[in-house]
């Protein structure tokens, strides 16, 4: 993201990542929501879609929720209260379908911002998955690859 463009978000993301990467892909962290951001402007997503995109990773694991929530860090304090709570919601939505789900739901997302952010998180997923495929065993592949699969038909993603 640009010097001059760049979130307060983005930048509070981009410091809580810091350079760590994935330990499958090697993949930076970060890429996800660069990628991630990309996808969001393709679909025309709100500012703040883009903003709570930025914060969704540290509130989408119970870890690092509890984390944020036992942290005094004044750095969190610095990003939109609304990105915040569209996050929080977002995590929401994303946890009623996860990896281990056997079954996807019959699920209607009606907020475009939540629905944006889901698409941007799980297409850029999709595309991770698929770069990294030789990184997985097959049958590993063939679950996360059908679990995507599924959220893109919840999703209406074609």
């Amino acid at each position: 993201m640009k010097k001059e463009n760049k979130l307060i978000e983005y930048t509070i993301i981009e410091s809580y990542y810091g350079d760590t990467k994935a330990e499958r892909s090697g993949e930076t962290y970060i890429t996800h929501i660069n990628e991630g951001l990309k996808l969001l402007d393709t679909l025309k997503a709100s500012p703040l879609a883009k903003a709570a995109f930025c914060l969704h990773p540290i509130v989408q694991s119970d870890t690092d929720f509890a984390r944020l929530i036992a942290s005094d860090s004044p750095i969190f304090a610095r990003a939109n209260f609304k990105a915040w709570v569209l996050a929080t919601e977002y995590r929401r939505w994303s946890m009623m379908f996860t990896t281990d789900s056997s079954v996807a739901p019959k699920i209607t997302i009606t907020d475009a911002n939540i629905k944006n952010m889901l698409i941007a998180d799980k297409v850029q997923n999709m595309i991770a998955l698929q770069r990294n495929r030789k990184k997985y065993d097959a049958s590993e592949f063939k679950r996360l690859n059908s679990y995507f699969n599924a959220w893109m038909n919840i999703l209406g993603v074609k």
